[in-house]
């Protein structure tokens, strides 16, 4: 049969992903074109390799993850001729689903004395999520030593289990190039959990010799991976064969111990614990082996991933270099690399990318002198109210320090700080009834807190600098004499006026610096400075029927729904209300904390966004405006809002097979024979439709070549 398919130019293939692709070869091709010539400027941004640009071969890292089964699908099997017993590995329905994911990262090239050799990460499943510590030590001392071992509840990757990844697999490897003072750079596809915002921050915080990842286009995985170039699929196989000669061996026993005979021979079924331990010595053994081959670089150089660019280096390179007629990308056999990715094509691609970028810093720069402008003019509004604020700022702070001192010298002593600013509604509300006591003529705003901002690391000399969060590091807790939850975050740049410049509302523009001080006795001194916006003052200071929560500005706004979301959540809970100052809340995503505050908004009377729609993508949301129902020009149906005709769907088939224009909304050219009725060229395209009202005009007449 297999001889019949060879000779007739057949072949038997598993229907699968890969032969079900989405989109155009075309498409493919420009995806792929446009990875390498990216990756081919980025390699010849800076010469710290003679050949390669960026970074030598051995410190070119590709990351993917493998799931791992204990037998392959499928009801066939391999085994020496006259061989009479066979032991059927898929004989169990499990065997052949999900038992674990394998983390493999891959160097380009080997080094001699193996130190770039990532250890690899197997996850397997459990309750929730545990690393190897936190597991049974009676289990994981049988463990391979050569790998990292965490536990997820479905023995797949999340930002969690990547993040474990990154610090017991990557950081050594990056503990290293910092010792050398050399980089390195890490390719991986673009799972969700890549890209969170906590991964991210930690990426560039704990990787500091690692270059910014880079991502594998969306839906080639298949084609430019270098894991799945025929090196994840040998890692399975070691499973495999692992599990085959466990449950070969435990039959071959059980039919010695039953005097030679196999029938009623039952073999002893591995258990879980037994499985995970025989699993991490196959992957372990398995990849030793591989580091010694030159399969990881073969991958590198068929998928395109990382190529010498000696000849984009030059003065006068040329167009190619041998190995660019090495690249063959499969699944994908009329890309042509070496013509693709010529010199020419990857200098080219590297001016017009300078282009780019300097019209985008230029585009920066002009926003950021717009936000100053609009910051400063802001700030001139509500001057008098710094003022009136300022005539007693002494007698302010006394109260405050008064009020807040035993709840500071707690955070301090708990998170052990010296040095720190809170901020956020906790410092508004103190400030609040310290006001309204100073001043007899300032009602209370009656500002409510949710919890307790504080803020440590690294602090700036100016209140100019950039400031920044490790998302990563945030902690939530509880601490005494505080009677709201306390988050600490740890910042970069942190200051005062870096802290108030970085704030999106007026109800929350105030923090104080604080500096703590021990004594030999073991007691901690408090000292701190405050610092509030005009238009904090100004919110305390208006009359209750001219209160209203503000943004502050709206020309320095990163995320409009995010900022539109809080401070709407703030209003109803403060009884305030609420200025957006023209913010579009269907720019920008919300995250899940914030979806919950809108969903609580929703519940409550007076809806601020009852013409928005929330609406899930991948890990984050969107509001979309609510389309307004518009009448068919025909009947009295509703229309499709993208119909060309303004008709509904029956009615704009009938149209169409009338001989009006096609109409974009694919649907409305098909007739109820589900057979699309194209329109002859040859016809003129008139069609004689009587509104309901003579407001609506007819549809106008076209000529027969449009």
């Amino acid at each position: 049969m297999l001889s019949f398919f060879e000779r007739h130019g057949f072949s038997v293939r598993t229907i699968g992903k890969r032969l079900n692709k989405r989109g155009t070869a075309q498409e493919h091709i420009e995806k792929a074109q446009k990875f390498h010539l990216d990756t081919r400027v980025f390699q010849i941004s800076e010469k710290n390799d003679p050949v390669y640009g960026f970074t030598s071969p051995e410190e070119a890292y590709n990351y993917d993850q493998v799931p791992l089964n204990l037998a392959k699908p499928g009801a066939t099997t391999v085994d020496d001729t006259g061989s009479e017993e066979i032991y059927d590995a898929t004989s169990k329905d499990n065997d052949v689903k999900r038992f674990a994911t394998l983390g493999l990262c891959v160097p380009m090239k080997p080094r001699v004395d193996g130190s770039n050799i990532v250890k690899p990460h197997i996850i397997f499943s459990a309750s929730k999520f545990k690393t190897q510590n936190e597991w049974n030590s009676d289990e994981t001392q049988h463990y391979h030593p050569g790998v990292a071992v965490s536990f997820h509840e479905n023995a797949w990757t999340d930002s969690k289990g990547y993040k474990y990844f990154l610090d017991n697999c990557l950081k050594p490897i990056n503990d290293r190039l910092e010792n050398e003072g050399t980089k390195a750079v890490l390719f991986q596809d673009n799972l969700s959990s890549h890209k969170t915002d906590m991964v991210l921050e930690h990426v560039k915080e704990s990787l500091t010799n690692f270059a910014d990842p880079r991502f594998v286009p969306a839906r080639m995985t298949d084609m430019l991976q270098v894991v799945d170039r025929h090196i994840g699929i040998r890692y399975k196989v070691a499973v495999y064969m692992a599990v085959r000669k466990e449950m070969a061996g435990r039959l071959t026993a059980a039919i010695a111990t039953n005097g030679g005979c196999a029938e009623g021979v039952t073999v002893p079924s591995l258990t879980p614990r037994e499985l995970r331990i025989l699993i991490t010595h196959a992957i372990g053994n398995f990849h030793e082996k591989m580091s010694q081959s030159e399969a990881f670089e073969r991958a590198c150089v068929a998928t395109g991933t990382w190529m010498p660019v000696r000849h984009c280096l030059e003065d006068n390179g040329p167009s190619n270099l041998p190995e660019d007629f090495q690249v063959d990308i499969q699944h994908l056999k009329e890309y042509k690399y070496a013509e693709h990715c010529s010199r020419e094509k990857i200098l080219q691609a590297r001016d017009s990318q300078k282009e780019a970028k300097d019209a985008e810093l230029a585009k920066l720069a002009s926003k950021a002198m717009e936000e100053s402008e609009a910051f400063e003019k802001a700030m001139l509004v509500s001057k008098p109210h710094q003022d009136k604020a300022d005539s007693r700022m002494d007698q302010i702070q006394q109260l405050l320090c008064s009020r807040m001192e035993p709840a500071l010298v707690s955070i301090a002593s708990a998170n052990g700080l010296d040095e720190f600013i809170v901020g956020g509604s906790y410092v508004s509300r103190e400030l609040d009834v310290v006001v309204s006591s100073v001043f007899e003529d300032v009602e209370p705003t009656n500002l409510k807190a949710n919890d307790c901002d504080v803020f440590h690391g690294t602090f700036a000399a100016d209140g100019e600098s950039k400031f920044s969060i490790h998302r990563s590091s945030v902690q939530y807790g509880k601490v005494e004499g505080v009677d709201v939850e306390v988050n600490t975050v740890r910042g970069i740049n942190l200051g005062g006026d870096n802290f108030l410049r970085n704030n999106d509302l007026n109800v929350t523009a105030a923090c104080i610096h604080v500096k703590a001080s021990r004594t030999d006795e073991g007691s901690i001194n408090i000292a701190f400075t405050l610092h509030a916006l005009p238009q904090f003052w100004e919110l305390l200071f208006s009359s209750s029927a001219h209160k209203r929560i503000k943004v502050i500005n709206p020309l320095g706004i990163d995320n409009p729904v995010t900022t539109c979301v809080r401070g709407a959540f703030k209003s109803k809970q403060m009884n305030i209300k609420f200025d957006m100052c023209g913010l579009d809340p269907s720019s920008g995503t919300l995250a899940k904390s914030q979806k919950e505050k809108y969903d609580t908004l929703r519940g409550w009377s007076g809806n601020p966004f009852p013409e928005y729609n929330i609406k899930p993508v991948r890990t984050y949301f969107v509001l979309e405006k609510k389309h307004k129902a518009e009448p068919c020009i025909k009947c009295s149906r509703r229309c499709n809002v993208k119909c060309h005709h303004k008709m509904c769907k029956t009615c704009c088939q009938e149209a169409v097979a009338n001989g009006a224009a096609a109409c974009k909304v694919k649907t409305h050219s098909i007739q109820d024979t589900g057979k699309c009725e194209p329109v002859p060229a040859t016809l003129p395209m008139e069609v004689e439709i009587t509104p309901p009202t003579s407001v609506v005009p007819p549809l106008p007449s076209l000529p027969p070549h449009e």
